[in-house]
């Protein structure tokens, strides 16, 4: 799946079913009476955690609302390849020809101090802070550019919508196409300060209000006044860290490594896997998603797990 397993991730598949024999529970239908309702498939882990491997079951409904479970409430398919009995770390030459193939982003991703799980986005046209993941994905990923009003400062491109900016309007922020007036590009420039909850992340002040900065209100971004001396929350809300910048580069040693320890184990892989089945929200580590998003796509999911058996296992 494109996000990745959780614990009880549910498809809902609407069926109109008319068929002429259906067994529900052991329970036939006649032939002469096509029957419709609904089916949910969901993954869960098997109950004597004997087996980590996720179990596909499923559930039936008449109504939508109440449901109940079929094959006795056992699973019906098992999820292939779901685990592996060890992780080596990752070589240099691997490392080099996942860049070769994937090569390195030139966007960002704007994450969230005191909601770590939340990163900036554009959804009709309004920039809020949402839970990662998300569709679409290309939503809070940006292309950070010399400020328009000022090249010492960054305005923020969107990837999805090439010529629209992150920009203020009545102090909320919004996402808008450049209109190349010095109003917009004011409106549109920021300068990366040490951030006012961590020094080592960052916060940003508004070109042409120099006392604002970008914070979030109930997930909703707008720049308000924020200084030192302001409340822990205010500060808290004007933090952001940048994961992924066009310069980056990621460090051999982080590739896979989700707990910071400098290697690539198990330990890293029970916490890939929790974090799949839902069970996490985030790694330990500060560049989680450098870290864990194997094949630079922007998301951490089923795809990583495939980079992690082909280059970390050397299978195929």
């Amino acid at each position: 799946m494109k996000k990745g397993f959780k614990k009880f991730f549910c498809f809902l598949l609407i069926c109109s079913l008319a068929v002429t024999t259906l067994i529900f529970s052991g329970v036939s239908v006649s032939a002469a009476e096509p029957y419709s309702a609904y089916v949910m498939g969901y993954f869960k882990e098997s109950p004597d955690d004997s087996d980590n491997n996720p179990y596909l079951h499923l559930s039936v409904s008449t109504d939508g609302r109440n449901w109940t479970p079929l094959n006795q409430n056992n699973a019906v398919l098992k999820a292939p390849n779901a685990k592996h009995a060890t992780i080596t770390s990752i070589t240099s030459t691997e490392y080099n020809n996942l860049i070769a193939k994937w090569g390195t982003p030139n966007w960002t991703r704007l994450k969230s101090y005191n909601y770590p799980d939340r990163y900036v986005r554009h959804s009709n046209n309004v920039a809020s802070i949402d839970p990662s993941p998300f569709d679409p994905t290309a939503d809070m990923q940006w292309k950070p550019v010399a400020g328009l009003a000022d090249p010492d400062g960054v305005s923020f491109q969107s990837v999805n919508n090439p010529n629209y900016y992150l920009r203020h309007f009545n102090y909320s922020l919004v996402l808008n196409q450049n209109d190349n007036s010095e109003a917009f590009k004011a409106d549109a420039t920021f300068y990366k300060t040490a951030g006012f909850a961590d020094s080592s992340w960052t916060s940003f002040k508004s070109y042409n209000f120099p006392d604002r900065y970008i914070r979030q209100l109930n997930y909703v971004l707008r720049i308000d006044p924020i200084s030192s001396s302001s409340p822990t929350d205010d500060k808290e809300d004007a933090t952001f860290r940048l994961c992924y910048s066009e310069s980056v580069t990621l460090p051999q040693s982080l590739v896979g490594d989700l707990n910071g320890d400098n290697s690539v184990d198990a330990t890293d892989y029970a916490l890939m896997k929790k974090y799949l089945l839902g069970s996490i929200y985030d790694f330990p580590i500060q560049n989680d998603l450098e870290a864990g998003d194997l094949n630079l796509d922007g998301v951490i999911g089923a795809l990583d797990f495939a980079v992690y058996k082909k280059s970390l296992l050397g299978t195929k």
